[in-house]
């Protein structure tokens, strides 16, 4: 059992097809913390909106809400953390629907709902904690080009689940997915034309942080540059990693049985 000051994870896409629950709650089990934090995209909204709109009529071929038992225990392993520890819960863009639940429950037990918030480490570092979408320029301007990107991932994810399914039939024991491999592949490229994580360092200077930790890329990754921190938590559809901060305090990422 390993136990932490805080556990950041983000983009767990709970609602769609492509959360790795099993894995999830591996990790759910296995760490403790002071504090969890999530860091948008828990509840994937998109999903259920397809749903919704298939339902009634509008639009074709698009997948619904999906929610098997493993992801209810997700849920309920969740739900034991805010009854127990303060839990900050960070509005992303894929369950942006919490935004007009925002001003009414920014408070609501040990659970804390915003945007954002500044996060101060053990050693005094002052990290600005945010899902991230606000600094990818497709999310923000061209939403039409954002939906087509995830449809298209979700197609990519439900192929990786059938390869994967082969794969443990033949006997390979590994988590493989096809999903992680063109995702670099292609969102790598993305990136780069959006300045994504550049974007968010210089956030950081202009407002005088020593850093950041985010989600949205689903790209984990520890870096340092010009002095400034960068953590992004990854996902739990594919890399299943987080970002954790000892009690010694010590920021690292760490990777779930990959």
């Amino acid at each position: 059992m390993n136990y932490y000051k805080t556990i950041f994870i983000s983009d767990l896409h709970l609602l769609s097809t492509g959360c790795n629950s099993e894995l999830l709650i591996d990790f759910l089990d296995n760490n403790k913390c002071d504090r969890f934090i999530l860091v948008g995209d828990v509840l994937d909204g998109w999903r259920a909106r397809s749903s919704l709109t298939r339902l009634i009529g509008i639009g074709r071929h698009k997948y619904g809400v999906f929610l098997d038992s493993t992801q209810v225990r997700v849920l309920k392993k969740i739900l034991s953390k805010i009854a127990t520890i303060r839990t900050d819960y960070i509005i992303g863009n894929h369950d942006d629907f919490l935004d007009t639940f925002q001003d009414d429950i920014k408070r609501f037990g040990n659970l804390h709902i915003s945007r954002e918030l500044t996060y101060t480490t053990v050693k005094g570092k002052k990290f600005i904690v945010f899902h991230g979408d606000k600094f990818d320029g497709i999310t923000r301007y061209h939403e039409w080009l954002a939906f087509l990107a995830d449809y298209s991932y979700n197609m990519i994810i439900y192929i990786s689940h059938w390869i994967q399914t082969i794969r443990k039939w033949i006997g390979y024991k590994s988590y493989w997915s096809l999903s992680y491999i063109v995702k670099h592949k292609v969102k790598q490229g993305v990136e780069a034309i959006m300045n994504y994580k550049e974007s968010i360092i210089q956030y950081c200077k202009i407002n005088r942080y020593d850093g950041a930790i985010c989600g949205h890329s689903h790209f984990a990754e520890q870096t340092k540059i010009d002095g400034i921190e960068y953590y992004n938590c990854g996902d739990w559809v594919d890399s299943c990693t987080a970002v954790v901060e000892t009690h010694e305090g010590e920021l690292k990422l760490i990777y779930w049985k990959r």
